[in-house]
């Protein structure tokens, strides 16, 4: 069972400062939902909020993802939403006999279904919760303890894991990657006993990020080639210390989570490149710019402890892999999927 969790909150603290609680409201008014509802009407039937957050993401994909991901905007964007008492299940068109009629949202353009609560509530993870079908299941901000705006970009970060998950050969990979490494543990994505605590390898990654960082500075500068060669110096003297398991399941971490981090800052880099289209035409400003992203995001990096951050550091060196193979290969995404190496 595939289950992700989003990067470290701390990253994301600064990424408040954009506008996108503005951008939420001006759709609301927009387009106010109606629909019919259930004959037991729940009393906690208020996510009018939580619709408008949802359908502010979904604008955001369809407007820029297919600039990141060759048509990822055609992967639905299926949340069951957790709240205190109740799940909401949006645009999944095969729930299962546990969920019940909601209403339509002409907001959405989606059937929204509802059945009590099964899952905690301040979940955050990707994982085929409805009839096999791999849904984003999250609590509502409450209850995450999220701000609307990281409560976007964190539908962001979980809708690309749902594109991952569409691609013919993800599950076939993931399935030999887990018996490889974890004798078929449901939870090994979270739970897999990596060395977080062993000292040469924390001095290694500390090395290790501290050289992708440099690359990162170097990307237009004339010691780009010597940067990038000392950091996949560092990389191979990880690879030499970690056992074959332990190197796949850092491997893994980077493409999954990683590059799922790489992919929120290429949605927010793309509202701030397009700042004046949003001014212009629904009268917001994305204050908050490029350089300013990407020392939020690096920031993480430069502090880094494996012992302290655990897996939460492979989303940071994933984020700036990323970025620095958008300069040195542009085409590298057609051979993403490639990259989940099981052998």
């Amino acid at each position: 069972m595939k289950k992700v969790l989003t990067g470290p909150s701390e990253n994301r603290e600064t990424m408040k400062t954009i506008l996108i609680s503005i951008f939420t409201i001006c759709l609301l008014f927009n387009g106010m939902s109606k629909g019919g509802s259930l004959s037991s009407n729940p009393l906690n039937a208020d996510i009018q909020k939580e619709i408008t957050l949802i359908k502010a993401a979904d604008y955001i994909i369809t407007h820029f993802g297919d600039s990141i991901w060759e048509n990822i905007s055609s992967t639905p964007l299926r949340i069951l939403m957790i709240t205190d008492s109740l799940e909401y299940l949006f645009n999944h068109n095969n729930p299962d006999d546990s969920f019940e009629w909601f209403k339509y949202d002409s907001l959405l353009n989606s059937n929204i279904y509802v059945r009590k609560r099964r899952f905690p509530p301040f979940l955050r993870a990707t994982f085929p919760a409805v009839n096999g079908i791999d849904c984003i299941v999250v609590g509502d901000p409450k209850n995450t303890q999220m701000s609307d705006e990281d409560w976007i970009v964190m539908l962001l970060h979980e809708h690309f894991h749902l594109y991952q998950g569409i691609h013919p050969n993800y599950n076939e990979n993931i399935a030999v990657l887990a018996q490889k490494i974890s004798g078929d543990s449901d939870n090994w994505m979270l739970d897999y006993d990596f060395p977080y605590n062993d000292a040469t390898l924390n001095k290694l990654f500390k090395e290790y990020s501290n050289s992708l960082l440099e690359t990162f500075i170097s990307l237009n500068k004339n010691d780009l080639k010597e940067k990038m060669e000392r950091y996949v110096i560092n990389q191979a003297e990880i690879r030499n210390h970690l056992t074959s398991h332990d190197y796949s399941y850092f491997q893994f971490q980077v493409w999954q989570e990683g590059i799922a981090t790489y992919t929120e800052y290429k949605y927010l880099n793309a509202l701030n490149n397009n700042s004046k289209y949003f001014h212009e035409k629904y009268a917001l400003d994305f204050t908050l710019k490029n350089e300013d992203l990407i020392t939020a995001y690096a920031s993480g990096l430069l502090n880094s402890n494996l012992q302290k951050n655990t897996r939460n550091l492979f989303y940071a060196i994933g984020l700036l892999k990323g970025i620095i193979m958008d300069a040195a290969n542009p085409e590298w995404k057609t051979d993403y999927f490639s990259g989940l190496n099981v052998e």
